[in-house]
């Protein structure tokens, strides 16, 4: 450990939202890809009623209006953060606080989002994961625990996303809801699930 290096490439990089400085070391920056406008806060401006709407909804900010300007736009950003990555061929799938993208990758240098799915105002996916045996996605949030686990079913052929209804709670609703409930192993409260995996 020697300390900080001032020929370090990495001290010389200029700020930006699209046109940040880089420096890399074993890999290649292919290109730059913006989210859907959707999935994207899309304001500078602290008094949006999008930054508003996604402090209290997303964030549980009571009062906006208390939070500095400059302050309220970092918050508010991460109301549309992209989260996790699962792979299944040539798709990618990204999630996001506001939802899933599914981009073709098949040429990484030109991806093209083929589909998208946002499940609620509320929900911010946060982790997936693909089985290829049932071909299905689950996708998990945990921020509240009004938040429920669901499967989506993916058109191989399009990209397209839908909602599996046939993966339902026993308050019939689709997805699994971690709200109070009696657990296996005998705890009794809200669950919060954190991370997505599928057994073999």
């Amino acid at each position: 450990m020697t300390g900080s290096d001032a020929n370090d490439p990495r001290t010389k990089l200029t700020p930006g939202m699209y046109d940040a400085g880089e420096a890399a070391m074993g890999l290649k920056h292919i290109m730059l890809l913006k989210k859907p406008d959707t999935f994207d806060l899309g304001s500078n401006d602290p008094n949006a009623a999008k930054v508003n709407q996604t402090l209290t909804t997303v964030l549980g900010v009571a009062d906006p209006s208390k939070v500095p300007g400059a302050m309220k736009l970092v918050l508010a950003g991460l109301g549309f953060a992209n989260s996790d990555l699962a792979f299944q061929g040539s798709h990618l799938f990204l999630g996001n606080f506001y939802g899933v993208n599914i981009y073709d990758i098949s040429n990484p240098e030109k991806p093209r989002e083929v589909s998208r799915i946002s499940l609620s105002d509320e929900f911010r996916a946060h982790w997936t994961g693909w089985d290829p045996k049932t071909e299905r996605i689950v996708v998990t949030s945990g921020e509240t625990p009004r938040d429920r686990t669901y499967l989506l079913k993916l058109d191989q052929a399009t990209g397209a996303l839908t909602v599996d209804d046939a993966f339902r709670d026993i308050d019939g609703q689709p997805g699994f809801s971690f709200a109070e409930r009696e657990w296996p192993h005998g705890f009794k409260g809200v669950g919060t699930p954190h991370g997505a995996v599928f057994t073999r």
